[in-house]
């Protein structure tokens, strides 16, 4: 379900009603049984409004509230789980979806940095993923130079993925417009005709006319 980054960049979803606040923190679990339980309620709650947001629709209203829900069941896994990263990358996505960005980037650095069993395919795609998404959050809030970083090691990771080399490549031109521009274009002779990085050298092109 990663054909995300592209839809994250070009446009960010506007979410009226959006809480930039941590949720009251209701959900107390105590046991592996309710900590099970929990997941599956996530799991039900949580992914139509996320493959919505991911296909481009507008979130409603009742979907942040659905959303700021589940962001308190996360922050409960991780109480009784903190070391499982799946839970802070989980806390971490549904921060970036409700544009609370600092706090996306704060929960993923756990999944980044994470140094228990790093082996399994899951963890290697979660923390890729983590990567892309600390990358996107930083360009929101201005911190170009960590967006950057944190695309060159998503594209470490998966070469082969495109929307990596965007979230590089609109950063790099936030920090040196003409250094951007040049590593947008090779990006375009590794991929090309890819369309979104091709709209954003289309975008550059017509600004630097216009100026």
């Amino acid at each position: 379900m990663w054909s995300r980054t592209s839809l994250l960049l070009i446009a960010v979803v506007s979410l009226h009603g959006c809480s930039q606040n941590k949720p009251g923190g209701s959900t107390v679990i105590s046991s592996a049984a309710g900590y099970n339980k929990t997941v599956d309620e996530l799991e039900k709650a949580q992914l139509p409004v996320m493959e919505k947001y991911y296909g481009g629709e507008k979130l409603l209203p009742e979907d942040v509230v659905v959303l700021e829900s589940c962001l308190e069941k996360w922050l409960a896994l991780i109480a009784f789980a903190p070391t499982q990263p799946a839970n802070h990358f989980g806390a971490g996505e549904t921060c970036f979806v409700l544009q609370d960005y600092s706090n996306a980037i704060r929960h993923l650095q756990n999944v980044v940095n994470y140094t228990g069993k790093t082996a399994t395919m899951e963890y290697k795609d979660m923390r890729t993923r983590a990567f892309g998404i600390v990358s996107a959050s930083s360009f929101f809030i201005g911190r170009y130079d960590q967006a950057v970083t944190a695309a060159q090691e998503a594209q470490k990771l998966d070469p082969e993925n495109p929307e990596y080399a965007l979230l590089e490549s609109q950063a790099v031109i936030q920090v040196d417009r003409k250094m951007g521009i040049a590593l947008l274009k090779g990006h375009l002779k590794k991929f090309p005709k890819n369309p979104p990085l091709q709209r954003l050298l289309d975008f550059q092109t017509k600004t630097e006319k216009k100026n």
